[in-house]
């Protein structure tokens, strides 16, 4: 689970009495809060090892179609790396939370608040990386259906920077001078506990929006391409045309179907928590909590389906020859070109 609330949990203490905000938020160190997360992030681990893994070369009459899934896969790999990393987090901390006496011992030496923070900003920032790979693997299709030159040294630079600085930033400002003023803020019912969880809320859910919005757009755009493609390299649109862009659609879709099934609970959450605080439907929000618990580990195990359908779907066997398409493009190489049937 990526929320930032998850900050808001790791203040709490045993006996501790609070607003009913604060019991509400005990859940997440229930038994069986920490079990639904450690099967989700064990499929998570699962899936995302999966789609490491070394994968065939895709061969295709029908040039774009390599080109495309070659230049995907790099930035497929790193997603999942990434996806690895924070289910790992989520599945680890599951583990310590399930165990009672090692809990115990952290709350006894006044450690619960370091592991709790560091997991979640492991967690966090390991998202944020998914978040932004998932982003950029849509801009590379449009650049690679356009003929345009991958930028994988930008690609690494925005995908593992813009994460830190935000998951850095947020948490300093968050934590700093010191763990138990931020825990004092936590522990009274004012603003001024929301206005320092503010900029956290910010980091999280910003570059998530951004994704939300932002890829339908772009893969809507890229499917358009792809159809006026097709017509130009055959010269016709019948049912075999039409089967290659209904399923280059069909990907395009379930990918960005994937995404908000994954992270739309965590925003509907989010503008429960926020606006309905002093009023907290507590029902309502341990569903949704229960709902991300299962659904954001699992994102790495349902990217392992949906990305992979563009390769499978795309390897029509019986696609003629485009000789004209690609044919000045700098990305193909010359050995590409001259092994190509004429």
């Amino acid at each position: 689970m990526a929320d930032p609330a998850i900050q808001m949990f790791c203040c709490l203490k045993p006996g501790k009495k609070s607003s009913p905000a604060f019991f509400a938020m005990m859940e997440f160190n229930s038994t069986p809060y920490n079990v639904v997360c450690l099967v989700s992030s064990l499929f998570g681990i699962i899936g995302a090892t999966y789609q490491i893994l070394p994968k065939r070369d895709l061969t295709h009459k029908h040039r774009w179609v390599p080109l495309v899934c070659l230049r995907g896969r790099k930035i497929i790999v790193w997603l999942a790396f990434a996806d690895f990393l924070a289910a790992l987090g989520v599945f680890v901390r599951s583990v310590v939370n399930l165990n009672d006496t090692l809990v115990t011992k952290m709350w006894d030496d006044n450690l619960t608040t370091i592991f709790c923070t560091l997991f979640a900003a492991w967690i966090q920032y390991w998202y944020c990386v998914t978040w932004m790979w998932t982003l950029i693997y849509t801009v590379d299709v449009g650049r690679a259906l356009q003929d345009k030159q991958d930028r994988y040294y930008l690609y690494h630079a925005f995908c593992w920077t813009v994460p830190g600085i935000l998951t850095a930033g947020s948490l300093l400002y968050l934590y700093y001078p010191n763990f138990d003023l931020t825990c004092l803020h936590f522990g009274v019912d004012n603003e001024s506990s929301f206005i320092l969880v503010l900029p956290n809320y910010l980091a999280t859910y910003l570059p998530m929006i951004s994704v939300m919005v932002l890829n339908p757009i772009l893969y809507c755009y890229a499917g358009r391409h792809v159809r006026r493609m097709v017509l130009q390299g055959f010269a016709q649109y019948t049912n075999k045309e039409r089967e290659i862009v209904d399923s280059t659609y069909l990907t395009f879709t379930l990918i960005n179907l994937v995404f908000y099934i994954c992270w739309l609970p965590n925003l509907i959450s989010t503008i429960v928590v926020w606006f309905q605080w002093h009023n907290l439907p507590v029902r309502t929000v341990l569903i949704l909590w229960y709902i991300m618990a299962v659904f954001n580990p699992l994102q790495a195990l349902l990217n392992s389906f949906v990305y992979n359908l563009f390769s499978t779907k795309m390897n029509v066997p019986w696609a003629p020859v485009q000789p004209s398409l690609h044919e000045a493009t700098p990305l193909l190489s010359t050995n590409s070109r001259s092994s190509t049937p004429s």
